[in-house]
């Protein structure tokens, strides 16, 4: 998990940049960050709208990245007990429907970067 960490370090500067104001892909993010099936949009039971999106680190290890639209807050869930490579996890995510999302969402923990 440490490799993850380090090889994803410049992650938060860049998604708090973004702010998730609006939708990635309204900015041009989406070709930058995502392939097809690797971001989903959806709502949270409190109706707020959040996007997740699939990072893959330098080491190989793969996370799902939650941002709320219109807050600077992110979250991070690996994704290493679903899939073992990010082709595994584009089929996971595709796969999952609003409550699962949800649920992941439940799961997920705050981005922190050490230092």
């Amino acid at each position: 998990m440490l490799e993850l960490a380090r090889g994803l370090l410049l992650l938060p500067t860049l998604v708090r940049r973004i702010a998730f104001s609006r939708p990635l892909h309204a900015r041009g993010y989406h070709d930058a960050f995502c392939g097809l099936h690797s971001m989903r949009n959806f709502d949270d039971a409190a109706g707020g709208h959040w996007q997740a999106a699939l990072m893959e680190g330098s080491f190989g290890g793969v996370v799902l990245i939650f941002g709320r639209i219109g807050d600077e807050q992110v979250l991070m869930r690996p994704m290493h007990t679903e899939a073992a490579n990010f082709g595994e996890a584009e089929q996971v995510l595709a796969k999952l429907d609003e409550a699962g999302l949800r649920t992941f969402l439940a799961e997920a923990k705050p981005w922190t970067q050490p230092g």
